[in-house]
């Protein structure tokens, strides 16, 4: 792949030239994506909203894939939200996430979320499981996290999903991680 900067307003040019893109805003990444989703959001005016996204798999979650992971011994493979787009800020949340193990040398593995406000791209929630044994000869699992009490003010919020041999606070290595990946929205807050 081939990185091309562009701040130009001639977004035919860029729909020709290019197949994703990502738009910056003060340096933060407010979108990530396909070409003309990015397009399109640019010139919608700049919305501060991404659409409802429920369930990734296959090509879509190579779109938010992490490309340049320390390791691929783990990958995940789809990752689902079970709990309806809208929720009160005091709903539990609820994700289905699917991944499988490539190199049998694993024997551990920890699922860690991350939730950001798409309006400021601040993370505003970090969560890790507990670190989890891999049973001998398996290779696909299932994991349903739950994230609690959410407690978030009004508004539109991204996941990223991160696979790694420890909690996030403890280690940066790796073993997948898709990023922007699913969507929800807090409607009412009650204090």
């Amino acid at each position: 792949g081939r990185t091309v900067l562009f701040v130009s307003h001639n977004m035919a040019s860029v729909r020709q030239l290019c197949t994703s893109g990502v738009l910056l805003e003060n340096g933060m990444v407010k979108l990530r994506g396909g070409i003309d989703e990015v397009v399109d959001f640019y010139m919608g005016g700049n919305a501060k909203e991404i659409s409802d996204r429920g369930m990734l798999e296959n090509e879509q979650l190579e779109k938010y894939r992490l490309k340049d992971c320390s390791s691929r011994q783990m990958k995940i493979t789809r990752i689902e939200r079970t709990s309806p787009y809208e929720v009160d800020s005091k709903d539990s949340l609820t994700f289905k996430v699917s991944f499988a193990r490539t190199d049998q040398s694993v024997k551990k593995v920890c699922l860690n979320t991350l939730v950001e406000d798409i309006l400021t791209d601040n993370r505003v929630g970090l969560t890790s499981s507990e670190v989890f044994d891999l049973s001998p000869g398996k290779n696909e699992y299932e994991f349903l996290v739950t994230l609690n009490h959410l407690n978030l003010k009004p508004g539109a919020y991204k996941v990223d999903f991160w696979l790694s041999a420890e909690p996030m606070v403890n280690s940066w290595n790796l073993y997948d991680a898709v990023y922007d990946a699913l969507t929800f929205e807090v409607q009412t807050y009650d204090n």
